[in-house]
C-alpha cells in the first residue's frame, strides 16, 4: 500500500514538473520569438525607411542648394525691387536746406551759398545714381509702374530747377554744394556719363520734353570736348599711371553719347560712339579670355591683366546700349555684337556653382560680388529679350542668377553683398579684399536693371523645372509631372492627353494626320484641319475635344513613334475616339519618312531594315493598325468611331475620286472586327463637295490635299452630321442640334471692297442707333481712276459709308457721307466717328484741292451729325501745324476728350490735344516718342489703354494704365503677310472695336504691293478692309491673321 502511495505520489510530482517545465519553456518561448519579430519588423522598418532604387526615384531626390533653385516669379521680383524702391525713397530725400537755419527751403528762389541738398544715405548726383535712376525708368517700363518713374522725375525736376539759382551762386562765389557742383561743373567722366544718360531716357520717355536739354546739354560738352584723352581719342585719366584707361569710362561716357546722337538725330554722337567702342576694344578686350582687363596703360608691357567682375559688367552695359540704339542694318552693328557675344560666353562659363560671379571673375577662390552679377544677369536677359541671345542655353544661366541675386535683397530692401567703389590695382590681393557694404550705391541700379529685364524675360519665356533641372519653354506647358516630353516645335504645343477633361467628364479624342490638324494649327498656308473646328458642334460644358493629330503622320508612325501611347494614357471609361488615317499610308517602308503600311486589313507583315536606324522593324497591314488603335480603346470602356480619310481634290468627269476599295474598305473592316462605329467621311465629304461642283470647291482646297478654312469647316460638318446618324451611338446626346445647321459663320477675306472707287481705307465702325445697324465710314481713294497723274489718285476723295446687318460679319456699300466743308476739288481723308449725348461728331482730315504729291497742308475739321449721313461743318481745328492728320478722338482717365492725330511736319509723330467739351482743343505737344506712324487708334480693354498706330512696317502697340506713360510693345501686329485673299501684305490705319470682352481690328491692305517698290497700277492702288480679331497673352497684343473671325457685333 505504502508503496503504491508512493509511486503514485512521485508520478503526480514528476507530473506537475513537467507541465511546469511545459509552461515555462513555453511562455520564455512566446517571449523570445515576440522579441525576435518585433527586432524583424524594426529592421523593417527601417529598411522600408531607407531610399535605394528598388522603392525611390532617386533621382527625383531634392538637392540640397545653397541657394532658391527656383524659377522666376515676376511676382517676386516686382515685390522685392518695390522694397528696394520703398528704401530708397525714404533714404533719398529732395529737399534743399539752409545750412545755418537747418530750414528746409520751399522757394528755390531763395537758394544762397549755405543751401545744400539735404543729406540722406546716398547722392543724388553720383554715377552710381545715374545707373538707378536708369534701373527706376526700366522697372517703370516693364511693370507699367508710376512710382519708379515718379521717383526719377521727383528727383530731375527739382535739379532742373534748381540748377540756374546755383549756377548764378557759383559764378558769383565760386563754391556751392558740391553734389550741384558736378551738375553745372563735372570734372570727371564719371560726373557726367550715367547722369547725362538717364536724364535723356527721362526726357525720351512717357510724354517726351526737353525740360533737362540745359542739364544734358552741359554734360554732354564736358563728355565730348573736355574730357582728358590719349592722342588716338581714347577717353583717359591720369591715375593710378599717367595716360590710364579705365574700363569703367566705358560706361561713364559712351551710353550717354549714343543716347544724345539718338535724341538728337545727329550721327556725329553715334560716329563717336562708335570710335570709342572700337578704342575701348582694342586695348582692353582680351579675346583668349572673352573678357576684358581692367586697365591699360600707355606704352606699358605686358599689361596688367586684371578682369574686375564691375568694369566688365560697365563694359557690358555699354554694348548692350549700343545694339538698343544702333539699326539692325547698321555695318557697324556685327561686330559690336560679336564682343557681347564672346563676353557672354565667357561669363557663362565663369559663373559660380551658387550663381554669382566672382570679383575678379576668372578667379574663383575670389569672393562672390552682387553688383556686378546683377549686371551680367541683366545683360544676358536683356539679350534674350532682344533676340540676341538663345533662351534654351542662356535662361537657366540667368535664372541661376537672378535666385542668387534675390537672397542679396534684405527685408529692409538694402542690397547686400556689393563691393565698394573701387580703383585699379595690379595684384589680386587688391581685389580680393574690397570691403562689401549695404551702402555701397553701385548695387542698387544694377539690381533694378537685372530686375525690371527678368520680369520681362518671365513675360516672353516660361521657364520650368523638368526632370529637376530648369528649362526655358516658348510656350506655357501645363504639366505638373516632375519630368515629361516636349512636342517638336513645328507642331502644336504638345498637350497631355486628357487635360482638358472637366471633372468627371468624357473627352473626344481624335487621331489622325494633317487632314485632321495641320501644322501648328495656326492656319499657316491656310490651312486646316477638319477637327480644328469640331468643338463647335459639342456641348463642352459636358464633353470636351482632344485634337491630337499630327502632320506628316501614318497609321503606322503614329503607333511606333509613342503617339498613341500618349493618347492611350489620358483615356478614361466613357471617353470617345475618332480615329482617320490613309492619307499617308504611302510611300516608303523603309527610307526616308518611312511611314507606308501595307495595304490591305489583314495580318501579314514583313520585317525591314530601317534606313536611319539600321535596325529591324516589323511592318504590319494599314487594318492591323487600325485594329489595334481600336481594340486598345476599348480595353479602356472608350466608344471608338472610325474614320475613312477624307477626299483629295481630284476629279474626272464631274465626280471626285473616293477610295472606296481601299483605305474606306479597310477601315471599315477593322471596325467592324472589333465592333467600332465606322463613318465613310471620304464618300459623304465627296458627296457633299459633289454638291457644290468642281469649279466651286477649289476655294475649299489649298493644294491636292489640305483643306482652307471652308473646306475645313465643310468636312467637319458633315462628319459631325453623320455622327448624329449613327445608331445606339450615345456621344449624340452631347451635339449640339442647332449647330448641325449652322455651321461657323466667319467673315469674309476681304471684308469689304468699295464697289465705287475700290479704293476703300482707313475705316472707321460705329453703331447706328436709330437704324440699329452697323456702319462703317472710309476713305475712299479712287484707285480706278483713269489717266492719274502722280499721287491725284488720292486726293479728291469722298468718305465711304458701308453698312452691316448681321453684327459686322457682311457688309454693303451704303452711300458717301454728305459733309458741308469745301467744293468740289477738295479731298477727304481718314474719318474718326463718335457719339456723344445723342449726336455723333465726326473729325475729319482735309486737303484743300486735288494735289500731285504729298507736299501740301492739310488740317482737321469737326462736322456734327443727327443721322451718320449728313454732316454738319462746326469748326477748323488749330492744332500743332499746318499738316496734321488722321485724328482719333477718345475720353482721357482725367475726364477730358483726348485727340491723337500725326503731325507729319514734326518727323510724322503722334501728338495729342485735350478738350472739355470736342469744341475747344489745347494742344498738348508729343504723345509718344518711340516710334513715328500715323493713323492711331486708343482704346480700353484688359484694364489698360491700348495705342495702335501705322508705323508703315505693320502696326505698332503702346500700353499705357494712365494715358501718360506709354510703353512699346517689342512685336508689330499685321506685319508678317496672312493667307486670305487680299490679306498677303503689310496691314496698315487701323479700327478696333471692343464688343463683349472681344477686340475685333479692321484695317486695310494694297493687295498688290507684295514688295517695297511698286508700279502705279490698280491692282497696286486698290485697297480692301480685313478684319481680325486681337487677343491679349502673355501681357501683349497678338493677332493671328490666319486665323478666320466668327465676328458678332452686339449692340452697345
Amino acid at each position: 500500500m505504502k508503496s503504491a502511495f508512493m509511486n503514485r505520489h512521485y508520478f503526480n510530482f514528476f507530473k506537475y514538473i513537467l507541465i511546469c517545465s511545459w509552461i515555462i519553456f513555453h511562455y520564455s518561448h512566446s517571449a523570445a520569438q515576440e522579441k525576435k519579430e518585433k527586432r524583424n519588423k524594426k529592421r523593417n522598418n527601417i529598411e522600408a525607411s531607407i531610399s535605394n532604387d528598388a522603392n525611390t526615384p532617386l533621382h527625383l531626390t531634392k538637392p540640397n542648394y545653397p541657394i532658391s533653385y527656383a524659377t522666376p516669379s515676376s511676382a517676386k521680383i516686382e515685390s522685392q525691387m518695390e522694397s528696394i524702391l520703398a528704401y530708397l525713397s525714404s533714404v533719398t530725400p529732395t529737399t534743399i536746406i539752409d545750412s545755418k537755419t537747418q530750414q528746409i527751403l520751399s522757394n528755390f528762389e531763395n537758394i544762397n551759398q549755405y543751401s545744400y541738398l539735404k543729406h540722406g544715405e546716398f547722392r543724388l548726383t553720383s554715377y552710381e545714381w545715374g545707373v538707378t535712376y536708369a534701373g527706376m525708368i526700366r522697372m517703370a517700363q516693364v511693370t507699367e509702374n508710376e512710382k519708379y518713374l515718379n521717383y526719377v522725375t521727383e528727383r530731375f525736376s527739382m535739379l532742373s530747377e534748381v540748377a540756374p539759382y546755383y549756377k548764378a551762386i557759383l559764378k558769383e562765389t565760386g563754391k556751392i554744394d558740391p553734389s550741384i557742383t558736378t551738375v553745372l561743373q563735372p570734372k570727371a567722366l564719371d560726373d557726367a556719363g550715367a547722369m547725362c544718360a538717364a536724364m535723356i531716357k527721362t526726357s525720351t520717355f512717357d510724354q517726351p520734353n526737353s525740360a533737362l536739354d540745359t542739364l544734358i546739354g552741359n554734360y554732354m560738352d564736358y563728355i565730348m570736348y573736355h574730357q582728358y584723352r590719349l592722342k588716338d581719342g581714347t577717353f583717359a585719366r591720369n591715375r593710378p599711371q599717367y595716360n590710364t584707361v579705365w574700363l569703367d569710362d566705358m560706361f561713364m561716357s559712351i551710353p550717354a553719347i549714343l543716347q544724345m546722337g539718338q535724341y538728337k538725330s545727329d550721327n556725329k554722337y553715334i560716329h563717336e560712339a562708335i570710335h570709342q567702342i572700337k578704342l575701348f576694344k582694342d586695348k582692353m578686350f582680351m579675346d583668349e579670355e572673352g573678357l576684358f582687363r581692367h586697365g591699360w596703360i600707355e606704352g606699358l608691357q605686358p599689361q596688367p591683366s586684371y578682369c574686375w567682375a564691375r568694369a566688365n559688367g560697365w563694359a557690358l552695359l555699354t554694348l548692350c546700349e549700343a545694339l538698343d540704339v544702333l539699326p539692325e542694318n547698321h555695318k557697324d552693328r556685327p561686330w559690336i555684337k560679336e564682343i557681347y557675344k564672346k563676353q557672354i560666353t565667357s561669363l557663362a562659363k565663369y559663373q559660380s556653382g551658387q550663381g554669382l560671379w566672382h570679383q575678379l571673375i576668372n578667379k574663383p577662390d575670389s569672393y562672390l560680388e552682387t553688383s556686378a552679377s546683377a549686371i551680367f544677369v541683366y545683360a544676358i536677359a536683356h539679350g534674350i529679350n532682344q533676340g540676341w541671345l538663345n533662351a534654351q542655353v542662356y535662361g537657366p544661366i540667368v535664372s541661376l542668377g537672378w535666385s542668387a541675386l534675390s537672397e542679396k535683397v534684405n527685408t529692409h530692401g538694402q542690397v547686400n553683398g556689393t563691393c565698394v567703389g573701387t580703383g585699379m590695382g595690379f595684384d589680386p590681393a587688391f581685389y580680393y579684399y574690397r570691403p562689401t557694404s549695404t551702402q555701397a550705391a553701385h548695387g542698387y541700379g544694377p539690381m533694378l536693371l537685372a530686375g525690371a529685364e527678368m520680369i520681362e524675360l518671365c513675360k516672353n519665356w516660361f521657364p520650368k523645372k523638368n526632370d529637376s533641372a530648369i528649362h526655358f519653354y516658348a510656350q506655357e506647358l501645363p504639366y505638373t509631372e516632375p519630368i515629361f516630353k516636349v512636342g517638336n516645335p513645328r507642331h502644336p504645343p504638345y498637350k497631355k492627353a486628357g487635360s482638358s477633361r472637366k471633372g468627371n467628364n468624357p473627352v473626344v479624342f481624335i487621331i489622325g494626320d494633317s487632314t485632321v490638324k495641320n501644322g501648328r494649327d495656326r492656319g499657316d498656308g491656310g490651312q486646316w484641319g477638319w477637327a480644328s473646328f469640331f468643338d463647335h458642334y459639342f456641348d463642352t460644358t459636358k464633353i470636351t475635344i482632344e485634337n491630337h493629330a499630327l502632320g506628316g503622320i501614318s497609321s503606322r508612325t503614329f503607333f511606333t513613334y509613342g503617339l498613341w501611347q500618349d493618347v492611350l494614357e489620358g483615356f478614361k471609361e466613357g471617353d470617345y475616339l475618332f480615329i482617320q488615317f490613309g492619307h499617308n499610308d504611302v510611300g516608303s517602308f523603309d527610307t526616308g519618312r518611312a511611314r507606308a503600311s501595307i495595304k490591305g486589313a489583314g495580318e501579314e507583315s514583313k520585317v525591314y531594315v530601317m534606313e536611319n536606324t539600321r535596325g529591324p522593324e516589323t511592318v504590319y497591314t494599314f487594318g492591323h493598325y487600325i485594329r489595334l488603335f481600336i481594340k486598345q480603346a476599348q480595353a479602356q470602356g472608350v466608344t471608338v468611331i472610325a474614320l475613312s480619310h477624307t477626299p483629295r481634290n481630284n476629279w474626272k468627269d464631274g465626280k471626285m475620286a473616293r477610295v472606296t476599295d481601299t483605305y474606306a474598305k479597310w477601315t471599315k473592316q477593322a471596325a467592324q472586327a472589333q465592333g467600332a462605329f465606322y463613318i465613310d467621311a471620304n464618300n459623304l465629304c465627296a458627296s457633299a463637295y459633289e454638291k457644290i461642283g468642281q469649279a466651286a470647291t477649289m476655294p475649299y482646297y489649298k493644294d491636292n490635299v489640305h483643306t482652307s478654312y471652308k473646306g475645313a469647316i465643310l468636312n467637319g460638318n458633315t462628319i459631325a452630321q453623320a455622327v448624329y446618324k449613327l445608331h445606339n451611338c450615345r456621344l449624340k446626346q452631347y451635339l449640339k442640334l442647332d449647330a448641325l445647321d449652322n455651321p461657323p459663320k466667319v467673315a469674309p477675306s476681304p471684308l469689304f471692297r468699295d464697289k465705287q472707287f475700290d479704293g476703300a481705307a482707313d475705316p472707321v465702325v460705329i453703331w447706328n442707333k436709330a437704324e440699329k445697324k452697323w456702319f462703317m465710314f472710309y476713305t475712299n481713294r479712287r484707285a480706278k481712276l483713269k489717266n492719274n497723274k502722280g499721287l491725284e489718285w488720292v486726293h479728291g476723295t469722298p468718305i465711304g459709308i458701308a453698312e452691316s446687318e448681321d453684327g459686322g460679319l457682311t457688309w454693303k456699300y451704303r452711300s458717301d457721307a454728305k459733309i458741308n466743308y469745301g467744293g468740289p476739288d477738295i479731298t477727304y481723308w481718314a474719318p474718326e466717328v463718335i457719339e456723344h449725348d445723342g449726336k455723333y461728331h465726326m473729325f475729319l482730315t482735309v486737303v484743300p484741292g486735288i494735289f500731285t504729291d504729298w507736299n501740301h497742308p492739310r488740317h482737321i475739321i469737326h462736322l456734327t451729325s443727327n443721322n451718320l449721313i449728313d454732316w454738319n461743318f462746326q469748326s477748323k481745328l488749330n492744332l500743332a501745324s499746318d499738316k496734321v492728320i488722321d485724328a482719333e478722338v477718345i475720353k482721357a482717365p482725367n475726364g477730358k476728350w483726348r485727340m491723337y492725330y500725326n503731325n507729319e511736319q514734326k518727323n510724322k509723330s503722334i501728338y495729342y490735344a485735350e478738350s472739355s467739351n470736342l469744341l475747344d482743343w489745347e494742344n498738348k505737344g508729343l504723345a509718344v516718342n518711340e516710334k513715328r506712324g500715323e493713323g492711331p487708334v486708343v482704346f480700353y480693354w484688359k484694364n489698360r489703354y491700348f495705342m495702335i498706330i501705322d508705323s508703315w512696317k505693320g502696326l505698332s502697340v503702346f500700353s499705357s494704365k494712365n494715358m501718360k506713360n506709354w510703353y512699346l510693345q517689342k512685336e508689330n501686329i499685321l506685319e508678317k503677310p496672312g493667307y486670305f485673299k487680299d490679306d498677303g501684305v503689310k496691314g496698315g490705319h487701323a479700327d478696333v472695336i471692343i464688343n463683349n470682352d472681344r477686340a475685333y481690328i479692321f484695317y486695310f491692305t494694297h493687295p498688290g504691293r507684295t514688295n517695297d517698290i511698286w508700279d502705279d497700277t490698280y491692282e497696286t492702288r486698290r485697297s480692301s478692309i480685313q478684319v481680325r480679331e486681337l487677343k491679349f497673352i502673355n501681357h501683349q497684343i497678338v493677332c493671328n491673321r490666319n486665323l478666320p473671325v466668327n465676328i458678332e457685333l452686339i449692340q452697345p
